[in-house]
């Protein structure tokens, strides 16, 4: 496990949460299949790296969060009751249980969008496949439903829209040149001299490669850069919206973790160790009631309000400020969980 001990402080909390989530899921999908005697059947169905992804999970929790992980099961057990009742019928009959893991369904050679459970259901001699995804947050957050590439981010999600292709050669060309302002500019309050296209080994050695470790100074950069690129994706997301708000709506769908419409949604929130509240989400249908927040111009994020939900659309890095990697990751909340915090 030499890998986690070198990891820093972020990509630990990251870690921490993928592997809860999966270990969240795997839990539930355990006591279902023991709840609906499918459970050998269950096993049989997870690969030799789904088995050994689970054991690096379980050690890094141990190692350092022992008390979240002793937890799990009185996290997911409303969960376990919820989905339970949506299955039980006195013609259904659990047949089989599926968990999609860290590679999601594709390790099931399976196409099944957001799905993270999957269970089959008998009834008259007939199959029906029920697919579930689930989010574990910590209360008054936003729950995480897609990290798309900046650099496809329009020609992928709004293809729909004929102008998307040139959208996005305009929007790479300005991350490109927004880039190399950013890395000049940061040269330069380094005493370094910018003589090509990369940061170099030098700068690196002093102020590091991942933004949190970056002095409030060179932070200002950075987010200044951000900034031009989140001002011309909001110039667009506006001029996409008011064109035709169904096409729209058919591009933010995906974003907002509705990629296939018959997978039920459950958000699971806790606080440090215990759970909190659950919500079933369902799929919006207004597709006039959509409006964008005016942005801040120092902001990195733009907000996108659809019927009770907020989508909130970031730019990141992929991981390195180094690099011209970034990636838009989407994240919802409810508005009434908005309110509450204001």
């Amino acid at each position: 496990m030499n890998f986690f001990d070198s990891t820093t402080p972020i990509q630990r909390d990251a870690l921490f949460n993928e592997f809860k989530g999966h270990l969240f899921e795997f839990h539930i999908c355990s006591e279902i299949s023991l709840k609906f005697s499918v459970y050998d059947q269950f096993l049989k169905s997870l690969s030799n790296d789904q088995v050994k992804q689970l054991r690096e999970y379980e050690d890094f929790l141990f190692k350092n969060a022992p008390g979240l992980l002793k937890n799990i099961p009185q996290m997911a057990k409303p969960l376990i009751d919820s989905i339970s009742h949506e299955l039980i019928s006195t013609n259904n009959e659990i047949v089989q249980v599926y968990w999609t893991g860290k590679h999601g369904a594709k390790s099931l050679n399976q196409d099944w969008g957001e799905t993270d459970i999957a269970i089959d259901v008998k009834s008259n001699h007939l199959i029906d496949r029920k697919f579930f995804s689930i989010k574990l947050s910590k209360i008054n957050s936003f729950t995480n439903t897609k990290s798309a590439g900046a650099m496809s981010f329009f020609s992928k999600y709004f293809h729909h829209f004929k102008e998307s292709g040139i959208v996005q050669e305009q929007l790479n060309a300005l991350i490109n040149s927004s880039f190399y302002t950013m890395k000049s500019q940061m040269l330069e309050l380094a005493g370094f001299e910018d003589e090509n296209a990369h940061f170099p080994q030098e700068f690196i050695k002093v102020y590091g490669e991942l933004p949190g470790g970056l002095p409030k100074e060179f932070k200002e950069v950075l987010y200044e850069h951000y900034s031009r690129i989140m001002d011309n994706i909001e110039e667009n997301l506006e001029k996409f919206l008011k064109q035709d708000n169904k096409l729209f709506y058919d591009s933010i769908l995906p974003l907002l973790g509705f990629t296939a419409k018959n997978v039920v949604q459950y958000q699971v929130f806790h606080d440090e160790h215990f759970f909190k509240s659950i919500e079933r989400l369902s799929c919006p249908i207004n597709y006039l009631d959509i409006k964008i927040r005016k942005r801040n111009s120092n902001q990195h994020f733009l907000e996108i309000l659809i019927e009770s939900y907020v989508l909130q659309v970031r730019i990141k890095p992929m991981n390195k400020f180094t690099t011209e990697a970034y990636k838009i990751n989407c994240s919802i909340k409810h508005r009434d969980n908005e309110r509450e915090n204001k």
